[in-house]
């Protein structure tokens, strides 16, 4: 996020230098907006499941992850693709720093959010059998 930031202002301080017409400057600008905008959502879906794997390891907690699309900065700007998408990454990133596997379970709120579990192994499963061969 960091980066993108730091390139807007680097080309904003080019343009000023040398006098590029504000249409031209807004046209570039336009153009890395979008990319800006999922950055700073991917930024912001981190943090969330950083914070969410921090409280767990530390608390009692239910272990249901919960995540509302409203929240992210740039909310208005998702469609159902991105609802997937998210929905993979977080599922993913739960499961890349977690000793836990995590799935989707459903959507709630009439879709404005989603609900990922841990993954309940039957005890059969989780038993060790012993017997002859």
């Amino acid at each position: 996020m960091y980066l993108l930031t730091e390139t807007a202002l680097n080309i904003s301080l080019i343009f000023i230098r040398n006098n590029v017409p504000n249409d031209i400057s807004f046209s570039v600008f336009k153009f890395l907006e979008e990319d800006i905008k999922k950055q700073k959502n991917k930024y912001y879906l981190s943090n969330k499941v950083k914070l969410f794997v921090n409280m767990d390891s530390h608390i009692m907690s239910s272990d249901m992850f919960t995540f509302h699309f409203n929240e992210l900065p740039y909310f208005k700007y998702i469609d159902i693709d991105d609802k997937e998408k998210i929905k993979t990454a977080l599922v993913c990133s739960l499961n890349a720093i977690t000793n836990k596997k995590y799935k989707f379970t459903h959507y709630c709120c009439s879709g404005k959010g989603i609900v990922i579990k841990p993954i309940q192994y039957p005890l059969s499963q989780l038993t060790v059998r012993y017997g002859r061969h």
